[in-house]
């Protein structure tokens, strides 16, 4: 039987008047006392197919109706109807339950609800009032009507509830009802918002499904007690028609709805597809057999690859992957340069500098006295301090005094000041600097007397909060975080979701001076209206008096770019409270070379006087534990202009990108030695060039940032990321190098967060390769799927002569793209997936159909690393397949060339012990010569790691 949402049939009510039951479900799947499994199905009677299914525990009770069971909730499980479309209900309805309970809480009894519309019973706990049954409906144009009864059903008996909306027929356009065992205990009568009222969403009973795992779901307001049956209808019934003792009865229900009209309704509806609740999870068909079969197990354990002390390496802020890492720039030895203090790391300030970058010398193992986003004088008492803000929120931010080393420590130290207070107008009392502020963390905080009254503020910005905060206005405090709608004078305005908002905020000093006591924080404001400044995603950013005029200006870095909000005075108008609020004018973005962004997602940013001579120059981090990049005035003081940026300014420091580090190996000069490329979720392309020198591990030069016409090589989309709510801040750079073209030297190939495959033509020579712009890869016209931050192979995979392409579909199988020459054009044939010798196909994604945590759909096609080579040296391509979930697989191909079959020969742990197990991956590569592959890999925080074979015995 076609199946079809009871909302839908609802929608038809107007036309077929005799479909009133759209929905039963009588849970009488089995006798009283018997357990119900997780997943279980449970049958509409209805006739209309809207079949739900259990989710968590629950069991079969005695029930009060005549089917003589009822569903047994212990408030860990719940009844889903999966239902993704969208429906008009602009009428009657009547929504019952038989229902017993006797847990004075909230919970769930019925809920819909969509981005437009809700509709739920439940028994509703209000503060300060006792529980009682209440029910809502919200269509897409506000608030519809709610209705709450005088008391709850928690004597542990079987209780009748219903909802009936009758809107057809009613002089003023609508009335509500809310009845308990037949009797009406509240309605309300208003003109109805005849909707749409739009929904896309699950039905829930007894709860509402908010993840967790299938055999233990997690779910907001559960119902603890039984459920003896639920019905939908489309009419507003009298209560002579309501399913309950003096009522009609399931048989009459079931005769009515075998009617010959509702039967040729329902057969001549034709819905659309229903989307499954979670995409199809392919059988996990993979067993490893062979114990790793040819495959070597003589690799060394791992080494990180640092270049060597005649190179320049990267500054890593976080080398041992701690979120939102502290950096503390400062002259801590007092020669004129500041030097740079990471948690675990000093890098010292050599005086020198190369086109106007600083050289640092080689890191110390020496962890900072304490972390910190800002050095300054707060309370004006000539000793510094570090502002330190914790890495989740709740915020709270903490002082400590620096200490500087004297002849009994000979080092810095620190000591702690306490907490930072804030007060509110209503509340005297100081209280942890945390109110409005939901960050998650501060990236940035300055410190600077924003408003000229002699007092030091903070000014912070940080990425969004994970949770997600509603943006709002409150009297007195100004913008910030709380449930309110804009603009502040319509309730029914536009709500500010925040969760997606990067935010610079203003916490004055309503103290003074030496006792520093601060506003819980205003969202600043600029432009010509005013306007907040708030950033979609991520946002850093920092006070300086960038002109050089006398007031301190405001640079923000957010998704977009750098932009600059020069201070434009403060108002004339005294009475406002804030009258001494700096406006800031328009926001003007600051280039780089001509180019618009210099990271991919802001982290820490900072205007740096590295000494007298190198002053005004920019320092970035990208968010998370990512490296910092460094951009020297080009300009004056008074016109500052910026044009290159680079992370490699510490002799022999660590080949890392800061954060996903994807490595390539292949000899991209032509000069016989392997080179490193290395891709990142920044989005950079760095080049390691082999220096060739002998040793027990390879040696690269300074890394260089590969340019694509012109530019830095930085993909980016607006699409969204695959697993959290935007994405234009995530590039996953996942380079692969081969000959695409066929023209004799090596092209740069790029997986990326988009999903598609972005070709660089090497436009210049074999030895000084120069590359063109990004165009995507496209068959028949249209792009091709290769995994959101895969890496797929390319590869002669037939031995035909042309690069082939193998790479994940979109349900996570790998697939082969082959190649040919058509009228003198290469083009690509439709992918065939890869078979195991069993004949299922060759599954790649790590998420195998026993995950529910919500990004199983999203992860499918995703995080997939690919190398192709003859690892057990029989003459044919073998697959080392990385990914998120399952760490490395093995494939040995143990059919032929022309005819390819894989055996799943184990998971290699040896190559993947090392720290960062975001993803795996495993990159062949022969830098010792001897013949022998060995292996490099990257990691999730940065680092490339090397793994030797043991020495041959000669």
């Amino acid at each position: 039987m076609k199946r079809l949402s009871f909302l839908a049939c609802l929608f038809l009510a107007p036309i077929v008047a005799q479909a009133q039951t759209v929905a039963l479900w009588r849970f009488a799947e089995k006798p009283a006392g018997n357990a119900a499994g997780s997943q279980q199905r449970v049958m509409d009677a209805s006739g209309f197919g809207n079949h739900g299914r259990l989710i968590g525990p629950a069991g079969y009770v005695r029930g009060s109706g005549p089917d003589g069971t009822a569903i047994a909730l212990d408030g860990s499980g719940m009844l889903e109807v999966p239902d993704a479309h969208a429906f008009d209900f602009p009428g009657d309805f009547t929504i019952e339950a038989m229902v017993r309970t006797q847990k004075r809480v909230g919970q769930y009894i019925f809920l819909r609800n969509g981005p437009t519309g809700e509709i739920w019973i439940r028994q509703h706990v209000k503060s300060g009032h006792d529980a009682a049954i209440a029910a809502l409906i919200k269509t897409g144009k506000g608030l519809d009507l709610i209705v709450s009864g005088p008391r709850a059903v928690v004597d542990g008996k079987f209780h009748h509830v219903a909802l009936v909306r009758r809107v057809k027929g009613v002089e003023d356009g609508g009335h509500l009802v809310l009845y308990i065992d037949g009797k009406p205990v509240a309605s309300k009568q208003k003109p109805a918002n005849r909707g749409p009222l739009t929904i896309s969403s699950l039905t829930s009973i007894g709860g509402l499904h908010r993840g967790g795992s299938r055999g233990k779901p997690k779910i907001t307001r559960p119902w603890t007690g039984a459920i003896d049956f639920v019905r939908v209808s489309n009419t507003a019934l009298d209560t002579s028609q309501f399913l309950m003792p003096g009522g009609t009865t399931p048989e009459k229900i079931l005769a009515q709805n075998r009617a010959p009209a509702v039967l040729a309704t329902i057969k001549a509806i034709r819905p659309k597809p229903q989307p499954q609740l979670v995409p199809r999870r392919p059988q996990f068909n993979m067993e490893p057999t062979g114990d790793l079969g040819a495959f070597p197990r003589d690799f060394q354990p791992h080494v990180q690859l640092f270049v060597p002390g005649d190179q320049l390496g990267a500054i890593d802020p976080s080398p041992y992957k701690n979120l939102f890492p502290d950096v503390l720039i400062h002259d801590f030895d007092g020669d004129g340069h500041k030097d740079i203090w990471a948690e675990k790391r000093f890098y010292r300030n050599t005086g020198q500098y190369q086109n106007g970058v600083p050289i640092f010398a080689r890191f110390q193992d020496k962890p900072a006295p304490v972390l910190g986003r800002a050095i300054a004088d707060l309370d004006n008492n000539g000793k510094l301090e570090v502002i330190s803000a914790r890495d989740k929120p709740p915020m709270t931010m903490s002082r400590h005094e620096l200490i500087l080393p004297s002849p009994k420590t000979r080092a810095w130290t620190a000591r702690s000041l306490g907490t930072i207070k804030v007060v509110t107008l209503s509340d005297p009392s100081d209280k942890p600097l945390q109110a409005l502020t939901r960050t998650w963390p501060y990236e940035t905080i300055d410190v600077v007397d924003w408003d000229g009254d002699g007092r030091l503020d903070l000014l912070c910005s940080g990425h969004p909060a994970p949770a997600g905060f509603d943006v709002g206005w409150q009297p007195f405090l100004g913008w910030g975080f709380k449930r309110s709608f804009w603009p502040r004078n319509d309730p029914q305005g536009m709500l500010l979701a925040g969760q997606i908002y990067g935010t610079v905020w203003w916490h004055r000093n309503l103290g003074t001076r030496e006792k520093p006591v601060f506003h819980p924080g205003r969202i600043v404001t600029a432009g010509r209206d005013d306007r907040l400044l708030m950033h979609w995603g991520g946002v850093s950013s920092t006070v300086t008096d960038f002109d050089e005029d006398g007031d301190p200006d405001l640079l923000v870095h957010n998704s977009m770019g750098l932009f600059l909000y020069r201070n434009l005075g403060r108002p004339v108008d005294q009475r406002v409270y804030d009258n001494r609020r700096a406006r800031l004018g328009e926001p003007e973005q600051i280039l780089f070379g001509e180019q618009d962004e210099p990271l991919a997602d802001p982290g820490m940013l900072e205007l740096v006087d590295w000494s007298r001579q190198h002053r005004k120059c920019l320092v970035f981090r990208e968010q998370g534990y990512g490296l910092l990049y460094f951009a020297p005035n080009r300009g004056t003081l008074t016109k500052p202009r910026y044009r290159d940026i680079t992370p490699w300014v510490t002799r022999g420091g660590p080949l890392t990108t800061g954060i996903f580090t994807i490595p390539k190996v292949a000899d991209w000069n032509g000069d016989g030695h392997p080179d490193l490329i290395l891709g990142s979720q920044a989005g950079y392309v760095h080049y390691c060039r082999n220096l060739g020198r002998k040793g027990d591990r390879p040696q690269f030069a300074t890394p260089v940032m590969l340019r694509a016409a012109g530019r830095l090589i930085q993909p980016r989309t607006m699409s969204g990321m695959t697993d959290v709510s935007f994405g234009v801040h995530f590039c996953y750079t996942n380079p692969e190098v081969a000959d695409w073209d066929g023209d004799g030297d090596l092209d740069l190939l790029l997986g990326w967060q988009g999903a598609t495959l972005s070709f660089h033509e090497n436009i210049g020579s074999r030895t000084r390769p120069r590359l063109a712009g990004a165009v995507e890869v496209h068959r028949q016209g249209k792009p091709i799927f290769s995994g959101a931050r895969s890496r797929p192979a390319a590869v002669d995979f037939d031995r035909d002569g042309l690069i082939d392409l193998i790479a994940p579909d979109i349900e996570g199988y790998l697939v082969f793209h082959r190649r040919e020459r058509k009228a003198g054009r290469l083009v690509l044939h439709q992918p065939v997936r890869l078979k195991l010798e069993n004949g299922n196909a060759v599954f790649a994604s790590g998420y195998t159909g026993d995950q529910n945590d919500g990004s199983y759909g999203q992860r499918l096609n995703a995080r997939i690393k690919l190398s192709v080579f003859d690892w057990d040296r029989d003459g044919d391509f073998d697959l080392a397949v990385g990914n998120r979930g399952h760490g490395l697989r093995l494939f040995e191909n143990v059919g032929t060339r022309a005819k390819p079959l894989f055996r799943f020969t184990g998971s290699p742990g040896f190559l993947t012990n090392h720290p960062g197990g975001h993803y795996r991956m495993a990159e062949p590569c022969d830098f010792d010569g001897d013949g022998r592959f060995e292996v490099i890999t990257g990691a999730d925080f940065g680092p490339v790691f090397y793994f030797r074979r043991s020495v041959v015995d000669q």
